[in-house]
């Protein structure tokens, strides 16, 4: 399997993908779900991280009837402010600084959607688990194995509480994809011997230098910190690793690999050249291959 994005693909399959991404949005919950019945079953959402993505995402959450968006935070005051005018959201409730999650949390929401920079989710996440918001987060949900492991005992904490907590994968919901993993499951090819999955992008360029690292939470730059974003394989190769693992049916025994940092101009640490063998009990053998530098 192969995921680039140096080609644009056509605009039906476009925009199947969007409504995709959009109907995946919103079954993070629905009223019958949250209370039980329809009656005042509008959801109180918050959200913490309004880049790109962020603000994509809060804008449909807001055109949904089911979600009333209450609160809003980020990084940047002026950030917050325009984008929690945009969506209706009153400027006492528009918070930013390394805390605004907290106080986005402590406005009494009832769920939370995550899209900060990955290094922060398992704080984030664990603080809405335990004040019992339902819970989107965007992925990589973590930049490291605790990060990781933090996450889960999140969703676990959630699940007790009788909360939703969804990650923002889309390609699992694609029915193409489903009804491709459905003919393999049920041998269509025979036995599964090797998997190679492959991932072709571009990079972000690398901001410069300066006294803080602000600049490194503006737009994806932080994609090139492994500390805060984990690099580009869990920002973009994971795609089709995870389509790769879903196809494989189990999870690697052992994985080794090799990365490097080719991308020119580079002063951030993160590598953009990977390759990586994954070994199964089964003995199926799983490869990834992926490169991020701009041709």
């Amino acid at each position: 399997m192969q995921h680039s994005t140096r080609k644009s693909e056509p605009i039906p399959r476009r925009r199947f993908l969007e409504a995709g991404a959009v109907a995946t949005t919103f079954s993070i919950m629905s009223p019958e779900l949250a209370f039980g019945s329809e009656a005042n079953s509008r959801v109180t959402a918050g959200f913490v991280g309004l880049g790109g993505r962020g603000a994509w995402i809060a804008d449909h959450v807001s055109k949904q009837a089911g979600f009333k968006i209450t609160a809003v935070a980020d990084y940047f005051p002026e950030v917050a402010r325009s984008v929690g005018e945009r969506l209706g959201v009153g400027h006492e409730t528009c918070f930013s600084g390394l805390n605004g999650y907290r106080r986005v949390i402590d406005a009494k929401v009832e769920a939370v959607f995550l899209e900060t920079p990955p290094y922060f989710f398992p704080q984030h996440a664990r603080a809405a688990a335990e004040a019992g918001c339902h819970i989107y987060v965007a992925k990589p949900v973590a930049v490291d194995v605790p990060g990781c492991m933090s996450i889960l005992e999140s969703a676990r904490i959630a699940a007790k509480k009788g909360k939703t907590f969804l990650v923002d994968f889309q390609t699992r919901t694609d029915p193409y994809h489903i009804e491709a993993v459905r003919r393999v499951r049920e041998g269509m090819i025979g036995k599964l011997c090797l998997i190679s999955a492959y991932y072709h992008d571009e990079c972000f360029v690398d901001p410069p230098r300066e006294r803080t690292i602000e600049n490194l939470l503006k737009g994806l730059a932080w994609v090139n910190d492994t500390a805060l974003g984990g690099a580009y394989i869990v920002n973009c190769d994971i795609h089709a690793i995870d389509v790769a693992l879903w196809i494989a049916n189990e999870l690697p025994e052992s994985a080794v690999g090799f990365s490097a940092r080719n991308r020119p101009g580079a002063h951030s640490d993160s590598h953009d050249c990977y390759a990586v063998s994954f070994n199964f009990r089964s003995g199926l053998v799983m490869t990834d291959h992926s490169e991020h530098i701009r041709n």
